[in-house]
């Protein structure tokens, strides 16, 4: 039996109690969840590439069972992004269609 590779944190390489190593449940998130494919075609996808056949149930299963595990995570990520320095340090008016709409503004009050 071959060596399972994990990441230099130890992350697991497959989530618990799940026959799919993390690489198919990622790729099958990929397909549906950022390219917006459909279950049919995510499962046309890897049923073509990978020879893997699954049911639309079992690619559900994955794709969610795959975001309940990495959830925290997200969050952390998304509370960082938020607090970062960088998002909140541009403050030019890039949103304004004039772009001399406050001083036509100041000129005429």
């Amino acid at each position: 039996m071959p060596a399972v590779f994990r990441h230099r944190d130890q992350q697991p390489a497959a989530l618990g109690r799940c026959e799919f190593g993390l690489e198919i449940t990622v790729s099958a998130a990929f397909l549906v969840l950022v390219l917006r494919l459909s279950l049919d075609k995510a499962r046309g996808l890897l049923a073509f590439f990978q020879e893997l056949t699954l049911s639309k149930a079992q690619l559900d299963a994955l794709v969610n069972r795959l975001s309940k595990a990495w959830e925290p995570e997200f969050d952390r990520l998304c509370l960082l992004l938020a607090n970062s320095a960088v998002v909140n340090a541009d403050e030019t008016d890039w949103r304004r269609p004039v772009p001399c709409a406050r001083a036509s503004c100041a000129a005429t009050a």
